[in-house]
């Protein structure tokens, strides 16, 4: 009968402290949030030579993608102020 006793208590000891681990394990769960991406697209237009004619036109219709929406606005501004004559679409869209 003792043996039985001794048996049992080490049982329920073994699993006192399984759940005593699963806790402490749950403690160590690290959340990881997939990075920003964010694509820029841009269209617009200026004239190669002003005055001449027929105007010649340089046309740019490009994506890229930035790690944060403000490279993206850098990125939108310095292309808006280089073709600023004739406007097409542009916009930053955070893709994932």
């Amino acid at each position: 009968m003792n043996t039985a006793r001794v048996i049992l208590a080490a049982a329920a000891f073994a699993l006192s402290l399984t759940a005593a681990r699963a806790a402490d394990y749950a403690g160590e769960i690290i959340i990881v949030r997939p990075p920003e991406v964010w694509q820029g697209h841009f269209t617009g237009g200026r004239n190669l030579l002003p005055g001449a004619q027929p105007t010649a036109l340089d046309w740019i219709d490009t994506t890229a993608r930035f790690a944060s929406l403000r490279d993206c606005g850098r990125w939108m501004h310095a292309l808006s102020r280089e073709y600023a004559r004739y406007e097409g679409w542009k916009g930053c869209l955070r893709i994932r």
